[in-house]
Protein backbone atom coordinates (compact mmCIF):
# COMPACT_ATOMS: atom_id res chain seq x y z
CA UNK A 1 0.00 0.00 0.00
CA UNK A 2 1.46 3.35 -1.12
CA UNK A 3 0.82 6.61 1.15
CA UNK A 4 -2.55 7.92 -0.92
CA UNK A 5 -3.95 4.66 -0.37
CA UNK A 6 -2.76 4.79 3.19
CA UNK A 7 -4.48 8.61 3.68
CA UNK A 8 -7.07 7.47 1.64
CA UNK A 9 -8.22 4.61 3.94
CA UNK A 10 -8.42 7.20 7.35
CA UNK A 11 -11.51 9.04 7.69
CA UNK A 12 -10.76 12.44 6.71
CA UNK A 13 -11.14 14.21 10.29
CA UNK A 14 -7.57 12.60 11.15
CA UNK A 15 -6.43 13.38 7.11
CA UNK A 16 -7.35 16.75 7.77
CA UNK A 17 -5.40 16.82 10.92
CA UNK A 18 -2.23 14.72 9.94
CA UNK A 19 -1.84 17.42 6.84
CA UNK A 20 -1.93 20.07 9.59
CA UNK A 21 0.84 18.56 11.78
CA UNK A 22 2.95 17.75 8.60
CA UNK A 23 2.78 21.42 7.68
CA UNK A 24 3.84 22.82 10.88
CA UNK A 25 6.19 20.28 10.62
CA UNK A 26 7.69 21.18 7.57
CA UNK A 27 7.18 24.96 8.91
CA UNK A 28 9.08 24.62 11.55
CA UNK A 29 12.32 22.88 10.24
CA UNK A 30 12.58 25.65 7.65
CA UNK A 31 12.18 28.51 10.09
CA UNK A 32 14.58 26.54 12.88
CA UNK A 33 16.99 26.44 10.34
CA UNK A 34 16.45 30.36 8.84
CA UNK A 35 16.43 31.56 12.47
CA UNK A 36 19.77 29.85 12.50
CA UNK A 37 21.26 31.35 9.84
CA UNK A 38 19.64 35.14 10.40
CA UNK A 39 20.75 35.18 14.21
CA UNK A 40 24.12 34.08 13.27
CA UNK A 41 24.94 37.02 10.63
CA UNK A 42 22.92 39.72 13.46
CA UNK A 43 25.27 38.61 16.16
CA UNK A 44 28.22 38.62 13.99
CA UNK A 45 27.36 41.70 13.00
CA UNK A 46 26.99 43.34 16.30
CA UNK A 47 30.24 41.74 17.55
CA UNK A 48 32.51 43.00 14.54
CA UNK A 49 30.16 46.79 15.29
CA UNK A 50 31.15 46.39 18.66
CA UNK A 51 34.86 45.82 18.88
CA UNK A 52 34.98 48.65 16.31
CA UNK A 53 33.49 51.07 18.55
CA UNK A 54 36.04 49.68 21.68
CA UNK A 55 38.68 50.22 19.16
CA UNK A 56 38.12 53.98 17.64
CA UNK A 57 40.62 56.13 17.22
CA UNK A 58 43.10 53.22 17.12
CA UNK A 59 44.23 50.47 14.77
CA UNK A 60 43.19 47.05 14.44
CA UNK A 61 43.55 44.15 12.57
CA UNK A 62 41.02 42.46 11.18
CA UNK A 63 42.17 39.43 12.03
CA UNK A 64 41.86 40.29 15.85
CA UNK A 65 38.16 41.46 15.06
CA UNK A 66 36.88 38.21 13.65
CA UNK A 67 35.90 35.14 15.75
CA UNK A 68 36.95 33.04 13.29
CA UNK A 69 40.33 32.34 11.53
CA UNK A 70 40.34 33.24 7.65
CA UNK A 71 43.02 33.32 5.18
CA UNK A 72 41.86 36.10 2.57
CA UNK A 73 39.16 39.22 3.29
CA UNK A 74 37.59 40.44 0.65
CA UNK A 75 35.64 43.64 0.97
CA UNK A 76 33.16 44.71 -1.49
CA UNK A 77 32.02 48.17 -1.03
CA UNK A 78 28.55 49.20 -2.63
CA UNK A 79 27.55 45.49 -3.43
CA UNK A 80 25.16 44.93 -5.99
CA UNK A 81 23.86 41.63 -7.04
CA UNK A 82 21.18 39.21 -8.21
CA UNK A 83 21.63 36.40 -6.18
CA UNK A 84 19.29 35.01 -4.04
CA UNK A 85 20.22 37.17 -0.65
CA UNK A 86 19.02 35.67 3.14
CA UNK A 87 15.36 36.86 4.38
CA UNK A 88 15.70 37.31 7.88
CA UNK A 89 11.64 37.45 8.73
CA UNK A 90 10.34 38.86 12.49
CA UNK A 91 13.00 41.57 13.11
CA UNK A 92 15.84 38.24 12.88
CA UNK A 93 18.32 40.06 11.12
CA UNK A 94 18.18 42.46 7.91
CA UNK A 95 15.16 41.22 5.60
CA UNK A 96 15.38 41.12 1.78
CA UNK A 97 13.66 43.95 1.07
CA UNK A 98 15.93 46.00 3.61
CA UNK A 99 19.04 44.57 1.86
CA UNK A 100 17.77 45.04 -1.86
CA UNK A 101 16.79 48.85 -0.56
CA UNK A 102 20.67 49.21 0.79
CA UNK A 103 21.79 47.66 -2.79
CA UNK A 104 19.38 50.16 -4.45
CA UNK A 105 21.07 53.13 -2.95
CA UNK A 106 24.70 51.94 -2.99
CA UNK A 107 24.73 51.46 1.03
CA UNK A 108 25.44 48.06 1.57
CA UNK A 109 28.99 47.36 2.17
CA UNK A 110 30.04 42.93 2.57
CA UNK A 111 33.02 41.55 4.28
CA UNK A 112 33.43 38.05 2.62
CA UNK A 113 35.98 35.66 4.03
CA UNK A 114 37.52 32.62 2.44
CA UNK A 115 38.60 30.37 5.80
CA UNK A 116 39.14 26.80 6.02
CA UNK A 117 36.18 25.63 6.27
CA UNK A 118 34.86 27.39 3.26
CA UNK A 119 33.34 31.36 3.57
CA UNK A 120 31.67 33.50 6.09
CA UNK A 121 30.03 36.79 5.28
CA UNK A 122 29.64 40.14 7.11
CA UNK A 123 27.25 42.81 5.55
CA UNK A 124 27.15 46.47 6.96
CA UNK A 125 25.01 49.89 5.91
CA UNK A 126 27.59 51.48 4.91
CA UNK A 127 26.36 54.45 7.28
CA UNK A 128 27.27 52.25 10.33
CA UNK A 129 30.77 50.97 9.01
CA UNK A 130 32.41 52.54 6.02
CA UNK A 131 35.62 51.64 4.01
CA UNK A 132 38.67 53.26 2.73
CA UNK A 133 40.70 51.06 0.80
CA UNK A 134 43.44 50.89 -1.16
CA UNK A 135 43.41 47.15 -1.99
CA UNK A 136 39.67 45.19 -1.77
CA UNK A 137 41.55 41.52 -1.17
CA UNK A 138 43.78 41.35 1.89
CA UNK A 139 45.39 38.77 3.79
CA UNK A 140 45.19 39.08 7.38
CA UNK A 141 48.56 40.28 8.13
CA UNK A 142 47.54 43.41 5.12
CA UNK A 143 43.85 43.63 6.73
CA UNK A 144 44.88 46.50 9.34
CA UNK A 145 42.92 50.13 9.91
CA UNK A 146 42.87 53.15 11.67
CA UNK A 147 39.45 53.67 13.17
CA UNK A 148 37.90 57.04 12.83
CA UNK A 149 34.08 57.98 14.20
CA UNK A 150 31.65 59.62 11.91
CA UNK A 151 28.70 60.88 12.06
CA UNK A 152 26.20 57.68 12.64
CA UNK A 153 29.06 55.21 12.48
CA UNK A 154 33.06 54.35 11.99
CA UNK A 155 35.46 54.68 8.99
CA UNK A 156 38.05 51.69 9.03
CA UNK A 157 40.76 53.28 6.91
CA UNK A 158 43.37 50.84 5.76
CA UNK A 159 46.94 51.54 7.25
CA UNK A 160 49.98 51.26 5.98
Amino acid sequence: MNIRGALNSLPARPGIVLAVVLAAIVLAAFYIQQYRVCTELGALRAAFYEKVRQNAGQKIRLADITPFAWVKARIILNFQSKIRLPDCPFNWDLSRRERRRMMAEAELNVLAFATEAGRRVIDFNNGTIAFDLRETTLTPRQAVFMVERKAGGFILRQAD
